[in-house]
């Protein structure tokens, strides 16, 4: 059988935590149990996109916006609902735009296990005759 410490360090990883430390009734009292003490690895800093919004019709604006190497697909919003999900090109044409109205968009960039690594900020156009 395995080392306590050992299973408790592949049980960490398996679950993507980082196992730190093992202590067996280290001072201060108590039942001199055990005790485990566990670090969530804090979120990897989100990268920049760049965007940029084009009219390319009188009712479709093209959506493009700066790639990270570390992205497998992306998802496009507007006005804060999902227009395509799994992206993998850096360029979306929206066809469902009408006259006088302003829309946002928004992009988000996810790695290969669904972690949001990089984002835009949003910007908007205004769609006029």
């Amino acid at each position: 059988m395995a080392p306590m410490s050992y299973s408790i360090r592949r049980f960490a990883a398996a679950i993507g935590l980082m196992f730190v430390a093992l202590t067996a009734g280290c001072g201060g009292g108590g039942d001199g149990g055990g005790s485990i003490v566990v670090v969530v690895p804090p979120p990897a800093p989100i990268t920049a996109l760049g965007i940029v919004l084009t009219r390319t019709g009188p009712l479709t604006v093209q959506v493009d916006w700066t790639d990270d190497p570390y992205v497998t697909d992306f998802t496009v919003s507007r006005d804060g609902y999902v227009l395509a999900s799994n992206v993998t090109s850096t360029t979306l044409i929206d066809h469902s735009v009408i006259f006088d109205q302003t829309y946002c968009y928004l992009v988000d960039g996810y790695d290969s296990r669904g972690n949001l690594i990089a984002q835009s900020d949003p910007a908007c156009i205004t769609v006029v005759p």
